[in-house]
């Protein structure tokens, strides 16, 4: 009785078969949880480290970037630099060949005053020089006023149209003479004559009423050569209404009259074109004169360099300003020059002008000076025009 009640108090207990079972599958249980938990705790340092590979390859790749614009940044300053320094070495040497060329047209006009060509050296200036006309000069009271008292201020110096047209009567019948040296030692005066290719009058009409001119525009044009494009698209910065005359050249070269005839014509349909003094034209009346050679003295045996023509550009108001001279009346050998401002050439022989480098500075000087006015006013010129194509600047 004893052993059943005891063994019935025992009806829960395992078998040690049973229970090692139970064992073994809580142990395989425990244990699957913990390689999982392994494996999960495995995964996530796998990820963390990928995140930190992944991060440290952008960082990089972030710092690379940066150190690539900096050098980048750098050479671009550095760039730039070369070439504000560049730049700067440009315009010094721009700025020394103007005023070399600003002095060698000073000499060649004091030159062309005095008569004295012993300072002029180069074929260039020798040109320059030769197609200067010298103008009489006259001279009016200009006076300044001190409160309510008139002071002289000294004379104001203008010309005539009349008296400048009078310069080109010699030339325009014999032709003006250019003592050049060929191939370095040859000596020849070539001889050029000039016919008139362009000129524009602006003048102010609160001046042309005072005067008593007719101040009525007159724009005359030969169209002969080729038919004209409109020359109102954009015109000079000079108000329109301010032209008084205008005339551009189309005919052929050797169809040409020489200038003085020309203007002379031209005078006889608009006779004022002799009349006005050059203090009453604005600054942006000019002429630009075509001169063609027609003859050389000794004639040699280079014929061909007779090829080459030039364009001169020239001013024809002066300024209202007061000049420097103090003692009163015109006096009758007083002259004033009107330079050469710009130049082009159509079949420029070296052996006319070899060129140095002072005879480069000013040729280019005197060419950019006539490109630059011609741009900034907007003048449509035929023979420029004809010369920019077929022929070229010194």
């Amino acid at each position: 009785m004893s052993d059943s009640r005891n063994r019935g108090n025992e009806r829960f207990y395992s078998p040690p078969a049973a229970r090692r079972r139970q064992q073994h599958l809580v142990m395989h249980r425990e244990q699957r949880e913990a390689e999982l938990m392994f494996l999960q705790h495995q995964q996530y340092i796998h990820q963390h480290h990928q995140q930190q590979l992944h991060l440290t390859a952008m960082m990089r790749l972030q710092y690379e970037e940066e150190l690539r614009q900096q050098r980048l940044f750098l050479l671009q300053q550095a760039q730039l630099h070369e070439q504000q320094m560049m730049a700067a070495r440009r315009e010094t040497q721009v700025q020394a060949a103007e005023v070399e060329a600003e002095d060698s047209r000073s000499e060649v006009v004091e030159s062309a005053l005095s008569g004295d060509s012993s300072r002029i050296t180069t074929n260039i200036d020798r040109l320059v020089q030769t197609v200067t006309p010298c103008v009489q000069a006259r001279f009016q009271p200009q006076p300044r006023r001190n409160g309510q008292e008139l002071l002289e201020a000294g004379l104001n110096q203008y010309y005539y149209l009349d008296d400048l047209w009078e310069c080109f009567r010699e030339w325009s019948a014999y032709g003006a003479g250019v003592e050049l040296t060929l191939n370095g030692n040859e000596n020849v005066t070539q001889y050029y004559v000039p016919s008139l290719s362009l000129i524009q009058l602006y003048v102010d009409p609160a001046t042309s009423r005072n005067l008593g001119i007719n101040a009525i525009s007159q724009r005359m044009s030969e169209m002969t050569m080729a038919p004209r494009t409109s020359t109102s698209t954009g015109e000079s910065s000079q108000s329109r209404e301010n032209l008084i005359f205008e005339y551009q050249e189309h005919e052929l070269p050797h169809q040409r009259m020489p200038l003085f005839d020309k203007i002379s014509a031209l005078a006889s349909e608009f006779a004022d074109i002799k009349k006005y003094r050059s203090c009453d034209l604005l600054p942006s009346s000019w002429i630009s004169v075509a001169w063609y050679p027609i003859y050389r003295i000794p004639t040699g045996p280079s014929l061909k360099n007779l090829e080459a023509c030039f364009l001169t550009f020239h001013h024809l108001s002066t300024p209202s300003t007061s000049g420097s001279r103090s003692t009163g009346g015109a006096s009758t050998s007083s002259k004033m020059a009107l330079p050469v401002f710009g130049l082009a050439s159509y079949k420029l022989s070296s052996a006319i002008l070899p060129l140095q480098d002072s005879d480069q500075r000013l040729s280019d000087s005197l060419f950019e000076s006539a490109k630059e006015w011609i741009e900034r006013h907007h003048v449509y010129h035929p023979d420029y025009n004809f010369f920019l194509r077929n022929g070229k600047s010194f």
